[in-house]
């Protein structure tokens, strides 16, 4: 049973305010869907992770234009350009809350905004006495406000049309948003800035060229999205909203006839990664109901919110568990270069004689795998086309041995220690790896499956 296309079936009951409601309740940690703030995170992950837009130029050439939205969101991820989103839960250092439907008034007319993302920062040093004070007084400090748009119908979205006088929605929001919360924030808000402090983010379907089975390159959705980035010239000197943050993420994942995902990331597949990941015990646990509900929710993004059914195969990573088909897909893309093929290559077997109970997996982002008894213990992870180390403690509860950073430094490989998902164990990586022997790799995963033991 699909809940969701079966009140579609009726005249309209789910329409975009009730899509928009759902987004935000999932992206609301606060909330009883079990989640925490998985979603959130991940959600904001895509956002973070924007770097550019595709369009075109008045020749009908293709045009990119760079996002720059790490520069401004380094909080989300503890000042880590490469890392994953930070802990958003209710035991992390910031406090979210979610509002729906604000209405902004401007000199043109208002927009409501769908839904908004506050950001609250906790006050740092016994924690929970500051928090409750600055509670108390109404001085919690503001950290970042997300404006969420949400279209679930590529026709609902429009940028400013001259002929029918019809200025561009996204555009007005942007604009009369910032210029309502910047005469609120004025007197109170000293360290919030408006002109970076404030994310814009279009939710919208991605529309398949059918022609070319691949995002058609000119939607309602683009062109307004595109207007906001293009207004830099007339509107910076005024605005100067060219600093907010910004992305354009689509609902729904665009498949090749193998199946195979091929545009952007989609809430669709960020859903279908949760499903999977706590499927294959990757992820804490969630309730089945939210399982259940999830799933029917991405069957209906992907049936293009209609009750008309499709299908749903679930996202699953691309894993090989052995070399030679992970080669046969790979070896002649440019997703390692030839020293790096060869490093996987000299180093499966020796690993694999290091214990009966490992297991090597390859893939395209973790080009080598190595787990303990079904936890991953270590990867090689791709670094353009070299590889890093990277080892996952906290399967095992690990303190990585300073003397094994010793044996790696020695051959100038980069130290990054990161805290990927939750405050806890962490994620420890090491760049220029092609440079270390791997009598030297084999002696530090020894070490490391000496102290699992």
């Amino acid at each position: 049973m699909n809940i969701f296309r079966i009140l579609a079936q009726g005249d309209g009951s789910i329409n975009e305010p009730n899509v928009s409601a759902f987004l935000g309740y999932l992206l609301d940690p606060n909330e009883d869907h079990g989640l925490g703030s998985k979603f959130l995170e991940q959600f904001l992950q895509l956002h973070y992770n924007y770097e550019k837009f595709i369009c075109k130029d008045e020749n009908n050439k293709e045009k990119e234009i760079v996002i720059d939205n790490k520069k401004n969101l380094a909080w989300l991820v503890n000042n880590n350009d490469e890392g994953e989103v930070i802990d958003l839960s209710k035991n992390g250092d910031y406090e979210i809350k979610v509002f729906f439907e604000q209405a902004f008034a401007g000199e043109k007319g208002k927009q409501i905004v769908d839904i908004m993302l506050i950001v609250h920062e906790m006050p740092k040093g016994g924690k929970k006495e500051q928090y409750f004070k600055s509670y108390i007084k109404n001085e919690k400090e503001l950290k970042h406000i997300f404006l969420i748009e949400v279209k679930i119908s590529d026709s609902a979205a429009h940028a400013t049309d001259v002929k029918k006088n019809k200025e561009g929605q996204l555009k007005q929001q942007v604009i009369n948003s910032r210029n309502v919360l910047k005469d609120l924030l004025e007197t109170n808000k000293d360290n919030f800035d408006v002109d970076k402090d404030i994310s814009i983010v279009f939710v919208t379907p991605d529309i398949v060229d059918k022609s070319k089975l691949k995002s058609k390159e000119v939607t309602n959705a683009k062109k307004a999205f595109e207007e906001i980035l293009k207004e830099y010239d007339d509107l910076k000197k005024k605005f100067k909203f060219e600093s907010n943050p910004k992305s354009i993420i689509f609902w729904n994942s665009i498949r090749d006839n193998e199946n195979n995902i091929i545009n952007y990331e989609s809430v669709e597949k960020l859903i279908d990664n949760i499903i999977y990941s706590v499927h294959e015990d990757k992820a804490d646990p969630i309730p089945q109901y939210t399982i259940d509900t999830l799933k029917s929710f991405s069957n209906f993004i992907y049936s293009d919110f209609s009750y008309r059914y499709k299908r749903l195969p679930t996202f699953k990573p691309e894993v090989f568990d052995n070399l030679l088909d992970f080669k046969n897909k790979y070896r002649k893309t440019d997703l390692l270069n030839d020293e790096s093929w060869n490093r996987i290559n000299e180093s499966e077997v020796p690993i694999k004689s290091l214990d009966d109970n490992i297991r090597i997996d390859f893939s395209k982002t973790h080009p080598m795998s190595v787990f303990y008894k079904g936890k991953k213990i270590f990867s090689l992870t791709t670094n353009s086309n070299n590889l890093n180390f990277q080892f996952v403690t906290r399967n095992f509860n690990l303190v990585f041995d300073e003397s094994d950073k010793v044996k790696l430094n020695y051959f100038n490989c980069k130290y990054k220690e990161t805290f990927p998902n939750k405050v806890g164990w962490p994620i420890y990586e090491f760049s220029n790896t092609n440079e270390v022997p791997l009598d030297v790799i084999l002696e530090i995963l020894s070490d490391i499956l000496k102290k699992i033991k």
